[in-house]
């Protein structure tokens, strides 16, 4: 749907999620909508939260975090964070510091997202608690659009879209209240835009933005010398380095491999993680063992939130690149990553 809330937004917002908070927690503050809002979020993650008195907007806390919602009870205590996503990635504080700034029992971390990131989106939220100290995983449950988990005892991170939660706001609104449901249905509007692949019309921050077409070019850079040194190092022979619109890479082979490496722009967006991958594949019917061992590589390396199979069978594995380091840093740390592998053909 095209609505003119959604159309201005794009046209003149810098951040879309701040702008579809903003017009979330306008809507919450009517009376009837907050209520099917913790109606529904009670009823899909269990825990009773009608003792919420005021949802707020919130400043920076000690930690760096700034949740987008923030729900308090009556004696002033926080009791709940919601965080708003469309395609921008956990910050730093998320969600390990959301949690820790959360000192009531029992409370929850809710994040709306858009449907077709749920599955990035939770492999990172649960390495990021696996990777904390007293955090684990636990009692996992994927209900239709509702996801939740406990981190630890008396917590809970819930994972739902916009569109179930606003249809569900909108659904239990009375027909006197139609100035509220119009809002909510321009909301749906932004969200809904944001939501798929389509081209986002462009903003002057993104034209500004010079750190955009310098990542790129180093990405491409890190490719071509990541290439050269594999084939020295790990003695594989390579294709001609080649691109379009969605990869840049080559293909790499040696007597036990056929594959692909390069940069994804198709699985950086859809699964986050890297914007460098390597693809196995089998060439004119020939047994490809990476193919077969990779299943065997990911358990005993517990690497499955680098390993994804396409519905076409294509085998593809996310080549992570180390934060803070210089550039010869980054290649050797994904040489390393590719001998690993390579054990396994």
């Amino acid at each position: 749907m095209s609505t003119l809330f959604g159309r201005m937004a794009l046209r003149f917002g810098t951040h879309p999620e701040n702008i579809a908070v903003e017009a979330l927690h306008d809507i919450l503050s009517c009376d009837s909508a907050k209520k099917s809002f913790l109606d529904f979020l009670s009823r899909m993650s269990g825990m009773d939260m009608h003792n919420v008195k005021e949802i707020k907007r919130e400043k920076a806390g000690e930690q760096g975090e700034r949740p987008d919602l923030t729900f308090w009870d009556e004696s002033g205590q926080k009791l709940h964070i919601l965080e708003a996503k469309f395609w921008a990635g956990l910050q730093d504080t998320q969600p390990v510091g959301y949690l820790n700034s959360m000192n009531a029992r029992p409370s929850i971390l809710v994040f709306l997202s858009p449907k077709n990131r749920f599955e990035h989106l939770w492999h990172d939220l649960e390495n990021r608690c696996l990777m904390a100290k007293y955090y684990y995983w636990n009692n996992e449950q994927k209900k239709d659009g509702f996801w939740t988990v406990s981190p630890r005892e008396g917590q809970i991170i819930a994972l739902t879209s916009w569109d179930i939660i606003l249809s569900h706001i909108s659904e239990n609104l009375s027909a006197n209240e139609s100035n509220v449901n119009a809002d909510v249905y321009q909301l749906k509007g932004l969200c809904e835009v944001y939501e798929t692949p389509d081209f986002l019309p462009l903003t002057q921050h993104e034209l500004d933005d010079r750190l955009i077409p310098r990542r790129i070019l180093n990405y491409c850079n890190l490719v071509y010398k990541i290439i050269s040194l594999a084939t020295k190092k790990l003695k594989l022979n390579k294709g001609q380095l080649n691109g379009t619109y969605d990869y840049y890479g080559a293909c790499v082979n040696s007597k036990k491999l056929n594959a692909w490496l390069g940069i994804s722009y198709e699985k950086w967006r859809d699964y986050g993680l890297t914007p460098i991958w390597l693809q196995a594949y089998n060439r004119f019917n020939e047994n490809n063992k990476l193919i077969a061992n990779l299943p065997q590589w990911s358990k005993e390396t517990s690497q499955s939130k680098r390993f994804f199979v396409n519905k076409n069978g294509s085998h593809f594995i996310a080549l992570t690149l180390p934060l803070g380091c210089l550039e010869d840093k980054v290649i050797d740390n994904v040489i390393t990553q590719l001998e690993e592998i390579l054990k396994y053909c």
